[in-house]
């Protein structure tokens, strides 16, 4: 990231009346970052930390990205079906500088909304739980 205006222009939508940041990852991937990756997830979180702030984070936008990475195109699609990677979004439900942060499905809808019912499933099922009691 070169700068905070790039991070706005390519990622983040500036919630006007509280001044935080709102992130969108099919957007941080349309923007050239590789959140599948470790490396690229980490990278990039510690980049927004810093411009940012973590506090100044408002929520997220939660879609995996029907494009690549650099692509420039902001084309949503189903979590897990695209080019942000189930391993950046188990990444995000269990990350606890994450756990206070409101997240929303930004992903395509039919009229029924079987598709949220799908999505959050599979949210759900990549968060662990490591306050449950097995036994």
């Amino acid at each position: 990231m070169s700068g905070r205006r790039a991070v706005i222009e390519d990622v983040a939508q500036m919630d006007a009346g509280a001044g935080a940041a709102h992130l969108d990852t099919a957007h941080a991937v349309a923007a050239g970052y590789l959140l599948a990756e470790r490396a690229g997830y980490t990278s990039f979180w510690a980049r927004v930390g810093e411009l940012f702030g973590m506090e100044g984070l408002g929520c997220l936008h939660l879609s995996d990205s029907l494009r690549q990475e650099g692509s420039r195109i902001d084309r949503h699609t189903h979590i897990g079906e695209g080019h942000v990677g189930l391993e950046a979004f188990r990444s995000l439900v269990n990350d606890a500088a994450l756990q206070s942060v409101p997240m929303i499905l930004e992903t395509p809808k039919g009229e029924d909304m079987l598709e949220d019912i799908r999505n959050l499933a599979l949210l759900r099922g990549l968060y662990v739980d490591h306050d449950r009691d097995d036994g």
